[in-house]
């Protein structure tokens, strides 16, 4: 509740001075259009869930989940590493302070997925098992610092707030050498509100444009999530029907963009 709170407190502060009337409206001295692109390393966390604990042998999901064992053919599970694309409004006040709101999605396109070694009778035979992970997310996030300006051509920003999230996370298990082959996929969808951290770099290379750098920060994720896909049963003896996760928004992101700036000083 409390990053719900933030969330919209910073909206209702962008609002009111977007809306406000002079003198206030006056303060505001640039605005800045901006459109980044970049990588979003280890997307997913943990990507934990209910079937992995239960029946995969892992604690702390694909943190935990490379095995390897004599006679096996496994391919390690890399975290996901992803792409992040963005565009974002920043006004900033005084010189000094500034609001900024962003729409960015972001979705692994390398890494999660490869065979592990599991074994379900106590070690005394083990098995091949596949496995995929992938997360997608969508967020808005809404933030406010502090900037400052050097030299007339480089200026630095450093902030935090709330983000409104959406996230998408797919997993896939599945063994063919098992005495009961089976396959088990887990399909997740829901919102949650992260809190971020910003840091912002930017070299004016006219008066209007400048090139940035920019890290971020997500800590935040869903409430627990039931499985959206129909019930698992075939193989497997019928175990791992459903699963349970959390989309986890918790992470870096590395950004490069151009922005165009207009306004009273410009």
């Amino acid at each position: 509740m409390n990053t719900v709170r933030t969330y919209i407190i910073l909206l209702v502060v962008l609002i009111a001075f977007a809306a406000a009337p002079r003198p206030l409206a006056a303060a505001i001295t640039t605005n800045g259009i901006g459109i980044y692109t970049g990588i979003a390393p280890n997307m997913g966390g943990s990507m934990h869930s209910f079937v992995q604990q239960q029946h995969f042998n892992t604690r702390n999901g694909i943190h935990d989940i490379n095995r390897v064992q004599d006679g096996i053919d496994t391919a390690k599970i890399e975290r996901p590493m992803g792409v992040t694309v963005g565009i974002d409004w920043k006004v900033i006040i005084e010189e000094h302070f500034f609001f900024r709101a962003a729409a960015n999605y972001s979705k692994s396109v390398v890494g999660g997925s490869g065979t592990t070694a599991w074994t379900d009778n106590g070690g005394i035979s083990y098995y091949a098992l596949d496995c995929r992970y992938s997360v997608a997310t969508f967020d808005v996030p809404l933030l406010a610092g502090f900037t400052i300006k050097f030299w007339d051509d480089v200026r630095f920003y450093v902030g935090g707030g709330a983000a409104f999230a959406s996230g998408m996370y797919d997993n896939e298990f599945s063994s063919e050498d098992h005495p009961d082959p089976f396959t088990r996929k887990g399909q997740f969808r829901g919102t949650g509100f992260p809190l971020v951290a910003y840091a912002h770099g930017e070299y004016y290379f006219t008066t209007r444009y400048a090139i940035s750098a920019t890290v971020l920060y997500y800590g935040g994720s869903t409430p627990l999530l039931r499985d959206g896909i129909h019930a698992d049963t075939e193989g497997l003896n019928g175990k791992g029907a459903y699963d349970y996760a959390r989309i986890d928004f918790t992470g870096y992101r590395f950004a490069f963009g151009i922005t165009f700036y207009f306004g009273s000083d410009q």
